[in-house]
């Protein structure tokens, strides 16, 4: 198998897996582009955004969190800030996907929000189609 088509499959198997996450699953994005992209990609739990609520009034509520924050450095500042935070809730994040996302993309976006957009010209590279440009999801 071409290491695109590889690529490919693992996006898509990790995809598949957040489309089908249990019940008091959530999961925490930096911005409004970040959820819509998640929502465009098909995932239907909870999508909380990070920067609309203190952390310690927002991480009690949910059982279960997955924290998908940017790449860049206020990414990785935030998914550690929400890391601390849960923790000392004796709430224990999900910090797995972000890793395998970040695996699977192998750094090419920086920004969750741009992961429908990579997912879609990924494929084509796989499959060997047309490449499309991406229009503003969030707006």
């Amino acid at each position: 198998m071409r290491k695109k088509e590889a690529d490919y499959q693992d996006l898509c198997e990790i995809l598949e897996e957040l489309r089908s996450l249990p019940h008091g699953t959530s999961i925490l994005v930096e911005g409004r582009r970040d959820k819509a992209a998640l929502r465009n990609l098909g995932v239907r739990v909870p999508i909380v955004q990070a920067s609309t609520r203190p952390l310690f009034g927002l991480l009690p509520s949910h059982r279960k969190v997955i924290v998908l924050t940017d790449y860049d450095r206020e990414g990785r500042d935030i998914a550690r800030a929400i890391e601390a935070t849960a923790r000392s809730l004796g709430i224990a994040p999900d910090l797995e996907y972000r890793r395998r996302i970040q695996r699977a993309t192998m750094g090419e976006i920086s920004h969750i929000e741009g992961l429908d957009t990579y997912l879609v010209n990924l494929e084509a590279k796989a499959l060997r189609k047309p490449q499309i440009s991406r229009k503003d999801p969030g707006m």
